[in-house]
């Protein structure tokens, strides 16, 4: 599957018509991934790689999969940084802490996210 020809569709997005019609002339890539958001919950292991059988439109005939990245064997699964885990269990949370002026053993944390506007 090439990237920048046949992208994968993510979050229930439909790919664009001339995309579809390209997987259904046989002229694009076999594969096509639905890409879900990553779940802990127990869908994620039912319904990863499920088919989704396409019975109409420009993408009759073609079938999806649905991939759902989780915490567990069964699922999708996580990508990460090589060494990750080695890096996590070396990792001094107080020096840290200390270094960025909080104080030892303080847990209290603040996660913020951020798309760019759509323009």
């Amino acid at each position: 599957m090439d990237g920048a020809r046949d992208p994968p569709a993510a979050f229930l997005a439909a790919l664009a018509r001339a995309a579809l019609q390209a997987r259904a002339d046989g002229r694009s890539a076999p594969a096509w991934i639905n890409l879900e958001y990553l779940s802990a919950e127990d869908h994620a292991e039912r319904s990863h790689r499920l088919p989704s059988p396409q019975w109409h439109g420009p993408a009759a005939g073609l079938v999806k999969h649905f991939f759902f990245p989780g915490f567990t064997p069964a699922s999708g699964g996580l990508l990460r940084e090589a060494g990750l885990a080695a890096w996590q269990d070396h990792f001094d949370a107080d020096a840290w802490r200390a270094a960025h002026g909080l104080a030892p053993g303080c847990r209290s944390r603040t996660t913020t996210a951020c798309s760019p506007p759509a323009t």
